[in-house]
């Protein structure tokens, strides 16, 4: 925990940096201020907070808090600057598990540049149903480990919404707790017993949207690759592929209804731990299912989302999906695809941003979940 906290400490100072050196020293953006006073139009930072309650088997009783931070940093007023944020979360559970998380979405200068970065510390268990898109509910099996996982990634413009970038990914897995004779055991998968996984991350993406928050209109598509070697300090050598393509209509010109379209695709090679598997079920997409439900090394998923905006703070949302996973992609089979349903309320805390409160309920096969957050699923 010691080491978590001063590496937290060290992010936090190099995030001062780079806001010292791509903000206070981007000599043409002061020179266009100076120029041109009136384009300085000071953002009132705001912040969410929420309280979390929740139940599952697998923690009982959960509780906590968190929170949204929207703001633009002190010399990247320019109008043009998208606005950032930082969530965070911090949950207790009776069984004396803790999870703390945090994501950062930063915008320099005219979005020229960009910090995109997660921090989570988790001590918190899990159901574990094996591997494949078929395991039974009679695999079901409680594995339990501690996480600590940092991913910086920072990006740079390269044409108006065009973005490239790269960082590294630690995901460390340790003190790893399972059932005798369950399948993690006898199998013996890669991670099984604690892994530590690091490596270079890769990315490009190409982002048109009008609003991060509250998408109406645009496009986002991201591509990334992380690979992980042992020269790098990890404990296998793979690598993992990740395209996220989503595509935001307004459907009417006078209002805020939205149809939003998401497809998503996740690869694996063969020594991934089963910790950095592909998982179905998110509170992202493949909503109703329980998050890793069905796990292997290849996922393909979509969904489609339905916004309507009741009034100005008031939202419904209708949503399906479907996806499956794949040890190889030419095993994928229609008649196998899972299917997830379902709606949601959305409450507008604030605005101006349209940021909204998000409440889902979804169903999968067999299965189904509720969903609390802040913001849109995608």
């Amino acid at each position: 925990m010691r080491v978590f906290l001063v590496y937290v400490g060290r992010q936090f100072l190099f995030i001062l940096f780079l806001q010292s050196f791509f903000c206070s020293n981007l000599w043409a953006q002061r020179s266009l201020l100076k120029r041109h006073p009136h384009l300085r139009v000071p953002y009132e930072n705001r912040l969410l907070i929420t309280p979390i309650f929740a139940y599952n088997p697998e923690t009982n009783f959960s509780f906590g808090g968190g929170g949204k931070y929207i703001f633009k940093l002190p010399n990247c007023q320019l109008p043009n600057t998208r606005k950032s944020s930082a969530s965070f979360s911090l949950r207790y559970t009776l069984n004396n598990q803790v999870i703390v998380k945090s994501k950062n979405d930063i915008y320099f200068s005219a979005d020229k540049y960009r910090l995109k970065a997660r921090v989570e510390y988790l001590q918190f268990p899990l159901f574990f149903y094996g591997v494949g898109n078929d395991t039974p509910e009679s695999n079901e099996e409680v594995v339990s480990y501690h996480t600590i996982f940092i991913e910086p990634i920072f990006y740079s413009q390269i044409i108006q919404g065009l973005y490239v970038g790269g960082g590294f990914r630690i995901n460390a897995i340790y003190n790893v707790n399972r059932e005798q004779d369950g399948f993690l055991e006898n199998n013996q998968l890669p991670g099984y017993d604690g892994v530590k996984a690091s490596g270079l991350v890769f990315a490009q993406a190409l982002d048109t949207r009008d609003n991060t928050f509250y998408s109406t209109q645009g496009a986002y598509i991201q591509f990334r690759q992380s690979l992980h070697f042992r020269h790098l300090g990890s404990d296998y050598n793979f690598q993992v592929f990740e395209l996220d393509a989503r595509k935001y209509w307004k459907v009417f010109p006078k209002r805020q209804d939205v149809l939003a379209v998401q497809g998503f695709m996740y690869f694996s090679s063969s020594q991934t731990p089963f910790t950095d598997m592909a998982r179905l079920g998110s509170s992202g997409i493949m909503r109703g299912y329980y998050p890793g439900r069905y796990r292997d090394h290849h996922l393909l998923a979509m969904q489609v989302e339905y916004r309507y905006q009741m009034s100005e703070r008031i939202g419904l949302v209708g949503f399906v999906g479907c996806g499956d996973v794949m040890e190889q992609l030419g095993e994928f089979q229609v008649s196998n695809i899972k299917r997830s349903f379902g709606a949601g309320f959305r409450y507008n805390l604030l605005p101006k941003e349209h940021m909204n409160l998000r409440f889902d309920y979804a169903f999968g096969n067999n299965s189904s979940n509720f969903y609390f957050g802040i913001s849109e699923a995608f």
